[in-house]
């Protein structure tokens, strides 16, 4: 293809194949199948001139001629959901920070992503929209723009944004359904953790039990606000207390799991 006009090589791509998702032209780019005038680029914001020659390459003559980048998914301990060039989905561990404390944590999921964003583009960045506990794991949306970044803070603070969990509880719940509004605070006694106290913030979880074995319960978890720590508060403190949640329970429940039953 001739470009007729100067733009960046992923809207090129674009053009040539519109029926294409963006993750499979860029899969194009990371395997080295994208030639401009004769030479492979992998950069998705490439800025192309005018009257230069695009061609796409079959996979064996890219392996032929060996340049492909190192894959990066194998390399920076990250499970990619979903990407494009507004936002990066990715799967949190249990185990693993968030984002860095005051204590500069060298190994977060932040950390991880933005080294794998500036990988291809030196000058990109992961915008931190929301977090998950570190014993928690789940999924988790980073803005790779200022933009999306403060959109999407925006629906998270408007509450247009409607999150989900799964719990594993132990317990005699006295009903299968219901929402629990407690308001949380700092624990004195343990200023890392959190307790119900009537002079904390307002908290409302809805929770519904979906199948449950003796006394252990698989939960449907549904967060209105995002307090710290909310769910194992809130289930702890009805009597459904989350499996291995060592720092609310104090003991452990199963010695089949190693860690907080929460996703």
């Amino acid at each position: 293809m001739i470009v007729e006009s100067d733009q960046e090589l992923l809207a090129i791509l674009r053009l040539m194949f519109p029926d294409s998702k963006t993750n499979k032209l860029r899969k194009m780019l990371t395997e080295g199948r994208v030639e401009v005038n004769g030479k492979i680029v992998h950069k998705a914001k490439e800025p192309i001139s005018k009257g230069s020659q695009v061609n796409i390459l079959n996979r064996q003559k890219a392996e032929d001629k060996g340049e492909s980048p190192i894959r990066k998914k194998k390399n920076f301990r990250i499970k990619i959901l979903h990407e494009d060039d507004d936002i990066i989905v990715v799967n949190k561990q249990a185990g693993l920070l968030s984002v860095a404390t005051d204590k500069m944590e060298p190994d977060t999921l932040h950390s991880r992503v933005l080294e794998y964003v500036q990988h291809s583009e030196k000058k990109g960045w992961a915008y931190i929209v929301h977090r998950l506990d570190r014993e928690t794991s789940g999924i988790l949306v980073m803005a790779k723009n200022d933009f999306t970044h403060r959109n999407l803070q925006r629906d998270f603070h408007d509450r247009r944004v409607k999150k989900t969990y799964f719990a594993i509880t132990y317990g005699e719940p006295q009903k299968k359904n219901g929402q629990i509004d407690l308001p949380l605070g700092r624990n004195p006694k343990k200023r890392m953790l959190r307790r119900v106290c009537d002079q904390g913030r307002s908290a409302l979880t809805r929770f519904r039990i979906i199948k449950s074995w003796q006394r252990f319960h698989l939960v449907h978890l549904m967060p209105h606000t995002g307090r710290t720590h909310q769910l194992r508060v809130h289930m702890k403190h009805v009597g459904m207390p989350i499996v291995q949640d060592l720092d609310y329970n104090g003991r452990s429940i199963s010695r089949w799991v190693s860690r907080v039953q929460l996703h």
